[in-house]
């Protein structure tokens, strides 16, 4: 199989709003986003649709590579090219990449316990809803912020798909379950305020919305319901759910390999419609304040995620004692500088 394409970072992004310099400078978008964030590059097609195709068998290696001319280029050198990222959350997914390698005990040379790399992915996933319910919180919206947000855990999700295994096989199975039912949750309330905001559309400022959709159904496609959900029905009726928000507003979501079958074998609930009143009609801040409460006790208010598994902010002698072989030294001294350069590339803050 080809080698996974490594994640960098872009310039020269396409703007939604405006090319000029000027235009970055001083117009905003009709939600309040500043036009210099609207930027939108190029990807390829991700490897995990070839894999969609090609299930069991080898990708022909003139076909991937010939891919490599549409990865990370400003959108507008190939504006019809239909595999799309936002600027913003291409940066997102940068970061937790970064962050996930500070938590890889195998990366380390170490074994603290058989779970603990799955852990500190856990830790990635309730960060970036954390980071997700900040923003969907506000009293005045921000509808391409909001989606930004989803957009980069998404990416996250998918391109990491093998390591995400890890996450999903850890011992608490039922934080997983809820945590995995939050992600619905969040897809579908931005589905629903977009939808709300007349920005599903395919010629509408949010030019990586079709790659985020057809990523996300594979996600759910991939991702067993009963094993690793706790509202199984929601996870069923979610692929119809989405196809719904999509085809309301005539844009065509199927740019994976044969990703409609997982709509066609889902059926909407009964009396749905997308045109549902309030901001949150899946429950997502319910949800997550149960989460949240799950993980620090009720009533608490500490947020998810943070940096307990991150393997730079522990102490030598901490390091030195789960190593495999201590005689080789601190793995500090190996991988600190190169984390420093990575974190030079990184643009989004952590936590």
């Amino acid at each position: 199989m080809p080698p996974k394409r490594k994640a960098s970072q872009a310039s020269n992004a396409d703007s939604a709003i405006g090319d000029s310099p000027n235009a970055k400078k001083n117009k905003s978008s009709s939600d309040g986003q500043n036009a210099a964030e609207l930027e939108f590059i190029t990807h390829a097609r991700p490897v995990w649709d070839f894999e969609r195709q090609y299930r069991g068998g080898d990708i022909p290696n003139e076909e991937f590579i010939a891919q490599d001319k549409y990865h990370l280029k400003p959108l507008k050198e190939h504006p019809d090219w239909p595999w799309a990222v936002s600027q913003k959350a291409w940066d997102i997914y940068g970061r937790y990449l970064h962050e996930m390698q500070k938590r890889n005990q195998d990366q380390w040379q170490m074994h603290i316990y058989e779970d603990f790399t799955g852990y500190g992915i856990l830790e990635l996933m309730h960060d970036l809803l954390q980071r997700y319910h900040d923003e969907f919180s506000k009293k005045k919206k921000d509808p391409s912020a909001i989606f930004f947000r989803l957009e980069g855990m998404v990416l996250f999700m998918t391109i990491e798909e093998f390591d995400m295994e890890r996450y999903l096989n850890i011992d608490d199975g039922e934080c997983v379950q809820m945590t995995n039912t939050l992600i619905i949750k969040a897809f579908l309330a931005t589905l629903h305020l977009l939808h709300q905001k007349d920005l599903i559309k395919s010629d509408g400022p949010l030019k990586s919305f079709r790659m985020c959709v057809t990523s996300f159904l594979h996600w759910l496609e991939q991702t067993d319901t009963e094993t690793f959900f706790e509202d199984t029905d929601e996870k069923r009726h979610a692929p119809a759910i989405i196809a719904e928000y999509c085809n309301a507003h005539d844009l065509d979501y199927k740019l994976a390999y044969k990703i409609d079958n997982s709509v066609e074998s889902a059926e909407l609930p009964a009396d749905f419609t997308v045109d549902q009143e309030g901001e949150d009609p899946y429950g997502f801040k319910d949800l997550f304040k149960e989460l949240r409460e799950n993980q620090h006790g009720e009533g608490s208010r500490k947020k998810l995620g943070g940096s307990h598994y991150d393997l730079t902010k522990w102490s030598k002698r901490q390091r030195l004692d789960d190593m495999l072989d201590p005689s080789e030294g601190d793995p500090m001294d190996i991988l600190g500088p190169q984390l420093r350069e990575s974190e030079k590339e990184c643009k989004e803050p952590y936590p």
